[in-house]
């Protein structure tokens, strides 16, 4: 049966007592199923669901797929919250699997405008996005957050971390008056749930509280093996793959090189080039090479970790890999001079 995360869970970020600045804010609460079923939230109904509080929060708007609140604060302290989880076989289901309850307090500050708070560089994890990461792989990225006054300093990170995810401490970048940074490790085990879930966010030294950002790690996501390469009299370079992927949305490259030396004859940016084609059907992309290859000569196909992803909510990339290139055609022969 699926399951949803207990109470127990959530007590772990904030400890269960969310800051927020006086003003419109929004913020998630943090869910996910360990076996990828479909999530909705609701506010709770009942003695038996929400005894003394069940009155909502009042003039805020959830919603009930993403479990994140639009609210204004109109008056300052502290306001309890109580939602039920769920989780559903799919998008039109109406009976849940499960349910279990929440239940937090929001803690209404008159700490200024919310923009006061910390907020995350740009190149940090987007909340929402999903990471694969197989087992025994490790995923590591560093999470770089700024204050809006060089007075304040950010000194803790609360999280929701799964078993198998550590980080450093909370650091200053060298020769910055207001950035922060922490490094955070993941590694998939066989004991990891298929979906793992990692929020966090930074508080500063007088409670500047900044957003809450939540990613999902996928450990159940096969990754994509290149098996052969090989050109055909067209010039064309086919690489076939254990199942049908896209191309990087990033720049990963795929160089064609001499087998003895490694010199390089040919590189293609995957993302980009228009010489990289792959088929709507399947497992396999093509690369079309200006000009012939040498006849006599043995050649690699090097391929980037990450060229082919598979296709789905969570990508997996593929590890580097060279694979020899098969010659099915006889190529242009060296001319030599005297």
């Amino acid at each position: 049966m699926a399951t949803t995360f207990t109470r127990k869970f959530y007590k772990s970020l904030f400890r269960n007592v969310i800051q927020i600045c006086s003003e419109y804010t929004s913020f998630d609460s943090p869910v996910s199923d360990s076996d990828g079923d479909v999530v909705r939230c609701r506010y709770a109904t009942g003695f038996s669901e929400c005894g003394s509080v069940c009155s909502g929060l009042p003039g805020a708007t959830l919603d009930q797929d993403t479990c994140s609140f639009q609210w204004t604060p109109t008056v300052q302290g502290l306001y309890a919250v109580a939602m039920q989880i769920e989780d559903y076989l799919d998008s039109s289901s109406t009976t849940p699997l499960s349910s279990v309850s929440l239940q937090y307090i929001l803690d209404v500050r008159s700490l200024g405008p919310c923009s006061n708070g910390p907020s995350f560089a740009s190149d940090v994890l987007p909340g929402g996005s999903c990471v694969a990461v197989s087992q025994g792989q490790m995923f590591t990225t560093r999470i770089t957050a700024s204050v809006a006054d060089p007075s304040q300093s950010i000194t803790s990170v609360n999280t929701i971390s799964p078993s198998g995810l550590t980080m450093s401490p909370v650091q200053p970048v060298p020769g910055s008056p207001t950035d922060y940074f922490f490094d955070v490790q993941f590694t998939a085990s066989p004991q990891s749930r298929e979906r793992e879930l990692f929020c966090f966010a930074v508080m500063t030294n007088i409670g500047f509280p900044s957003e809450q950002r939540c990613i999902t790690f996928a450990t159940n996501v096969p990754v994509p093996l290149p098996l052969a390469a090989s050109v055909d009299r067209n010039n064309i370079v086919t690489v076939t793959i254990d199942r049908m992927g896209s191309r990087a949305d990033t720049s990963r490259s795929v160089r064609i090189v001499y087998a003895a030396n490694q010199r390089l004859v040919y590189t293609f940016d995957v993302s980009s080039s228009e010489f990289v084609t792959f088929p709507d059907v399947g497992s396999h992309f093509k690369i079309q090479l200006p000009m012939p290859l040498l006849a006599g000569e043995k050649y690699l196909v090097q391929l980037d970790g990450g060229v082919v992803e598979t296709i789905g909510d969570c990508p997996a990339g593929n590890e580097p890999v060279d694979l020899p290139l098969m010659i099915k055609i006889p190529l242009t022969k060296k001319k030599f001079c005297f």
